[in-house]
């Protein structure tokens, strides 16, 4: 009742700023853990103060980084 509408006009008003195409992360991985491994993201990630999703996606982009070049198709 009380809910505000959704209008073109609110809609321009707040939220994030868009990121350049590039930089979106638009691609799920899911992966299982064991209870150690999650203990150490969430102790990274209060070290840091970051998100645990913040440090996993760190530890996966640094990584891919250090590899050697991987063939694209």
């Amino acid at each position: 009742m009380g809910e505000k509408q959704w209008t073109a006009e609110r809609s321009k008003r707040g939220g994030r700023p868009r990121q350049p195409v590039k930089e979106v992360r638009s691609h799920r991985v899911v992966t299982f853990v064991t209870d150690g491994q999650m203990v150490g993201l969430d102790e990274i990630a209060q070290e840091e103060g970051r998100s645990r999703s913040d440090v996993i996606h760190r530890i996966i982009a640094q990584h891919l980084q250090n590899m050697r070049p991987i063939v694209r198709r």
